[in-house]
């Protein structure tokens, strides 16, 4: 048997497993950003993958599975926002690269879902570090190939996918719309800012025109008009239901001045904007604030790559976050997707709260692409995603000891820790030993 399919064996005969069970995990402080706050030394019962009830005079059934939490913390799984975890295996090898749109073909309605791998050795990885559910997000073609007429800065749609198990590893096909404006958006259509902006208001008046001549019995839109923006009819259905509010939609910028051109974006066209990036959001965090558009940030970039984020600054999440603005924090690689807590852990030392910076990679991220009320926290009466770790979630020198996805209960094993004990087989086991060394 060879590693993946051990991986993949050993995971999907644990989760089986776990139904049917009584766990109890005592002694906790849990947060759960839900109604509940944070309970300290309390009690989390899970009955058949269901949380069944939190607080701190919990009575524990006979016959329950405790696990002993005394000085360890609960909180919600990880939810990573716009990364490409199941769509890039390697990065420097292009078969397994299929975040990004093909030039040509619908924009607004390309959509990843059939290309994510839910058996990708990344996920099992990502999982052991805490995470539970991921955005699968699309990335527009290179400038390079798409100088041509039918251009266009839209990425397509972003897949909701949970990391426990296989089967039914998709729980929305239609997540989010990304779409690039700024530096990368001007390479994208082969022009300048201005170019990527008049193409992103086009797109949404040719829908507005196409669906008014449909109610009216009319034949919509031209192919012709479509073609002058580089999209299809296909298109044009998602628009509306971005325009409906049926769908957010991510825009990328950082520099300040094309982050003041979002705000004004989002409010012509009464859409539901967040910005992804914001090297220089901090800049503006007041008009984004009173404009409800939440960040994506990456709270380690403080140096600017491109002129387009000159003012970056570690204390950027702090700052917005001290506007009002929802702060969400993502990670850009997918080998690199437990480093969430890290980047929420440096926003906390840059003066972020410490319970926004744990809703930061948990409640405020999946806030944006589900509107349940229930991804991205513990609620009770319904299925667990949760992780207990050793210590702060945020310091990187905490580890996920258990970690339960939508009711599932996932053993702490990758790819990594198979081949450790493959190699060094008086290493010890469990999820602590995963990170370090005896």
């Amino acid at each position: 048997m060879n590693l993946r399919t051990l991986v993949t064996c050993s995971t999907l005969l644990f989760a089986a497993n776990a139904a049917g069970e009584t766990i109890a995990i005592v002694g906790a402080d849990i947060h759960t950003l839900a109604a509940e706050g944070s309970v300290r030394g309390g009690t989390l019962l899970i009955i058949d993958g269901v949380v069944t009830a939190l607080g701190p005079n919990i009575a524990v059934p006979d016959g329950a599975e405790v696990i002993d939490a005394d000085g360890l913390t609960v909180t919600p799984g990880l939810v990573d926002v716009a990364g490409t975890l199941g769509v890039e295996e390697v990065s420097l090898e292009e078969s397994t690269v299929d975040f990004q749109r093909p030039a040509g073909g619908p924009a607004v309605a390309f959509s990843l879902t059939a290309a994510v791998n839910p058996a990708s050795t990344l996920i099992a990885i990502a999982r052991t570090e805490g995470v539970t559910h991921a955005v699968v997000a699309p990335a527009p073609p290179p400038s390079l190939h798409t100088m041509t007429p039918r251009a266009s800065p839209f990425a397509g749609q972003a897949t909701l996918i949970q990391l426990g198990t296989e089967v039914g590893f998709v729980l929305d096909e239609d997540a989010a719309v990304f779409v690039e404006l700024g530096e990368l958006g001007s390479n994208v259509v082969g022009g300048s800012r201005a170019a990527a902006l008049a193409n992103v208001d086009a797109a949404f008046a040719l829908a507005a025109e196409h669906q008014a001549d449909i109610a009216r019995g009319g034949d919509g839109v031209s192919f012709e008009q479509l073609d002058e923006i580089g999209l299809d009819r296909a298109d044009l259905a998602v628009l509306n239901a971005v325009r409906a509010g049926d769908l957010p939609l991510v825009i990328g910028a950082n520099r300040a001045s094309d982050l003041r051109q979002v705000i004004e974006l989002a409010l012509r066209h009464g859409v539901r904007a967040a910005v992804r990036g914001g090297a220089e959001a901090w800049r503006v965090a007041d008009e984004l604030a009173a404009a409800a558009i939440p960040v994506i940030v990456y709270p380690t970039e403080n140096l600017p790559s491109r002129f387009e984020s000159l003012d970056a600054t570690l204390a950027n999440a702090a700052r917005l976050s001290e506007a009002g603005v929802t702060v969400i924090i993502g990670e850009r690689s997918s080998h690199n997707v437990g480093n969430l807590r890290q980047g929420a852990g440096n926003a906390v030392a840059s003066g972020l709260p410490w319970i926004e910076g744990l809703a930061a990679i948990t409640a405020a991220p999946a806030a944006l692409v589900s509107d349940d009320g229930t991804l991205g926290r513990i609620v009770a009466g319904e299925p667990a995603s949760l992780v207990v770790w050793d210590g702060d979630p945020l310091d990187v020198g905490s580890f996920a000891q258990h970690v339960f996805i939508e009711g599932h209960r996932i053993p702490g094993v990758s790819r990594q820790t198979l081949l450790r004990d493959r190699y060094h087989p008086d290493q010890p086991t469990g999820s602590r030993a995963i990170y370090r060394r005896p």
